[in-house]
């Protein structure tokens, strides 16, 4: 029988190398924001720290070597999926999971092209996932080496990999089981 596999979902996945040289004074720099900015994503469920809506990291220049590298990586993950078109940084925030906090299931509306970084990764903080479009399909039948069965992706997310994906995919963020915080760097991009 010969398999077609009709409109596939990509992600892009990249370690910057050099997180090592930034993670120490980004995660002191986002640790200082959590105490002096008001909490972003007011339409959010879940009670996680952000500054979704109160400050954008794109406009930050602490972040500035983290923002080149990722829109370096979102121009390569475009360029490989097929886009042609010139993309743009629109928003860019930060996330500060602490004990218990997770992220609801949600897309990206309104941009074509997201991305997730992670800056500080404590075992056991939540892992991100990926919900098919045929989530509400036939009764889930998980095989692992099946990718034609998943409903859900997990991927444990460590420090200085880069998510890449297409805006209107599902996800979300199991809760944390760690007593440490997790931070996160949110990024939306659009043609």
């Amino acid at each position: 029988m010969n398999l077609i596999n009709l409109f596939p979902v990509t992600i892009g996945d990249v370690e910057f190398k050099d997180n090592f040289q930034i993670d120490k004074s980004l995660t002191e720099h986002c640790l200082n924001m959590k105490n002096q900015l008001k909490k972003g994503g007011s339409d959010w469920e879940s009670n996680v720290f952000n500054t979704c809506g109160t400050h954008s990291i794109l406009e930050d220049s602490n972040f500035k070597l983290l923002n080149d590298w990722v829109l370096e990586n979102i121009l390569n993950y475009s360029k490989n999926i097929g886009y042609t078109e010139a993309i743009q940084s629109k928003e860019g925030w930060l996330n500060i999971y602490d004990e218990h906090d997770y992220q609801e299931i949600h897309d990206h509306l309104g941009y074509d092209v997201s991305a997730i970084y992670y800056l500080k990764v404590p075992k056991n903080s939540g892992k991100t996932f990926f919900v098919s479009h045929e989530a509400k399909g036939p009764k889930e039948v998980f095989i692992e080496k099946n990718p034609h069965t998943w409903k859900k992706f997990y991927i444990t997310p460590n420090p200085g990999r880069l998510l890449i994906f297409k805006s209107n995919l599902l996800h979300g963020v199991t809760q944390s089981k760690s007593k440490d915080y997790k931070i996160s760097l949110a990024y939306n991009f659009k043609f």
